[in-house]
Formats: structure tokens, sequence, C-alpha cells
């Protein structure tokens, strides 16, 4: 959920704004609104001073006004995210003979909202790798005989997408660096090696469990990870479609048309459905517009011998 917050300081120099969140807000843009600049304080680590209450800014004049646009919920920027579930749904309408899709049987907003959540679920799934999509994990060392590890406090990896090992020791410069083979589950095991493979095995506690093979030996290795963010469900069709964003409506605007076709009983919803899914490679295409890391490219054209 992405909220708007107006910002008036009246004098130059640091000020505060309560945000009236519950929770620190994960990303804010700041947006002048008159001549000047607003920015934030920063924290002894460079990061952005910003709390569960308050965001803590530096304006260059006084009586100058930005607005700020606060992300609510714990998700990579990707921005902006101005399109509402319920301007999809209107668009979407437009093209399906007006069927009603919002309050049908008595249910409120209902199947739209199960529509848009089913769209979100299909793009942030495996195995669509979006940047805007993918956070890391702190990292963590390997331990002689220790097959698993805890990402405490961590319990929004929907899958993970990627991850390598460092040999710790290593005085090369750079040190050694491995790739590490994602897969969906790994056995216990007792074979000693240099690991090659890692799963996400379970969710405990608040932590999640990832498990690596072979067991690591002798050799200590950092491990690093990225990893595709869980989908958070929409609870009201006035949310926008974050994290999301609006760059990429023609995505998910064919997918609830898909399905709206579908919750009518439609038989073209097939055809509009597997467009859904071929603008979704070609999203992700404009999206990474750049060659695989994986794979061969020749530095000159064979043609050149």
């Amino acid at each position: 959920m992405t909220i708007e917050l107006n910002l008036t300081p009246t004098a130059p120099g640091n000020f505060t704004a309560a945000h009236g969140l519950s929770q620190e807000p994960y990303s804010v843009r700041i947006e002048m609104t008159s001549g000047g600049n607003i920015w934030f304080q920063k924290n002894g680590d460079g990061s952005l001073k910003k709390d569960a209450t308050n965001l803590y800014l530096v304006a260059s004049a006084a009586d100058i006004t930005a607005r700020a646009f606060l992300n609510a919920v714990d998700a990579p920027a990707g921005g902006p995210y101005s399109i509402t579930l319920q301007a999809t749904i209107n668009w979407a309408r437009t093209h399906t003979d007006l069927t009603p899709i919002v309050g049908v049987g008595g249910f409120s907003n209902e199947p739209a909202l199960t529509i848009c959540n089913a769209v979100i679920q299909e793009m942030l799934s495996f195995p669509y790798p979006w940047p805007f999509n993918r956070k890391s994990a702190a990292t963590f060392d390997t331990a002689l005989a220790t097959q698993e590890y805890t990402l405490t406090g961590v319990l929004d990896i929907g899958w993970l997408e990627r991850a390598q090992r460092e040999e710790k020791a290593s005085t090369a410069v750079p040190k050694p660096t491995y790739d590490l083979e994602c897969v969906r589950a790994l056995p216990k095991d007792f074979l000693i090696d240099n690991p090659y493979k890692i799963a996400k095995d379970r969710e405990s506690d608040g932590n999640t469990i990832v498990r690596v093979w072979p067991v690591p030996g002798n050799v200590i290795w950092t491990v690093s990870i990225d990893y595709q963010i869980k989908p958070v469900l929409k609870t009201l069709l006035t949310e926008t479609w974050s994290p999301i964003p609006d760059e990429l409506a023609f995505i998910y605007e064919q997918g609830v048309l898909a399905f709206a076709l579908k919750a009518a009983k439609d038989r073209s919803y097939i055809e509009e459905l597997k467009l859904f899914y071929a603008k979704i490679s070609r999203g992700l295409g404009l999206k990474d517009a750049n060659q695989q890391h994986e794979g061969f490219f020749p530095e000159r054209s064979i043609m050149l011998g």
C-alpha cells in the first residue's frame, strides 16, 4: 500500500514529519511541489533516517512544500505505484460486456479481489525472476559438518533465485567464488565436501531454515542468497498493484481480463490467458534488457573468421 504525506517545513534545516504508519516505511519517494529541496537525514551507516513514527528530513529553505510517497508494505521499490486494483477492474469490464465482477452474490469486492490476487500470485511466483521483487538475505558462514542454517527473522522467501559461496579464509583478490544451485528440496546427508546445492527447507519460529549439500567440511564458506519475495495478497480494491510498477500494467491488465472472462464462463479466456503469459515473458525481457549471465556469447561475429 502506498500513502501520500504533505511536507511543509517552516524553517530551513532538520525537521521531523510524523507519517502515521504503525511500521517503518519500506521506501519513501519525495516530490517537490515548490522551489527548494527536501532530503533525508542520514544514520551513521549512511542509511535514510526513518522509523515507525517519523521521517527525519532536511529542508533547504523555509516554507517550501513537497509530497512524500511511502510504501507501507515490506516490498522493494520499483515504482511508481499509482494504479489501483479498482481502476484495472473498471478497465477490464469494458472488455467483458460489463459483466459484474464486484459484489457478486452479495460478497463485497468479489470475485474482483480474488482475480487481482490470482494475477499477483501468477506474476510473482516461480519461475519469474523480477528485478523489483528481488531481495538479498544476510550472509552466513558454513560450519564443519553442519548442513542447516537459520536466516533469522526472514519469512518472506518465495523461492531462491541464486546463491554463491565465497572462501572466507582466502587472501586472494578477488576471493574464489562459486555458484550454488538453487533447488526445491535437499535430503539430510553425511557426505562431507564443498557444498554446491542449496534449498529453502522450512519456516520455523519466525525464521527460515536453508539446507546445503553436500555437508560442508573444514573449509569455511560465506554464503550469499538472492531470493524472490512471496506475493503479498491485497485486501481492498483501493490498494495499488505495488510492488508491481506501473510500467508493467500491460501485463496485469491482461491477466485480469483473462481471469474475468473465465469468471464469466467465456471460453475466450483461454486465448487471453496465453497472451498473459506471453506478456510476462516480454515484460521480463523489457525489465532486464540484458543478455543472460549463463551461456556462451561470441566476442565477434563468426562471419568475420
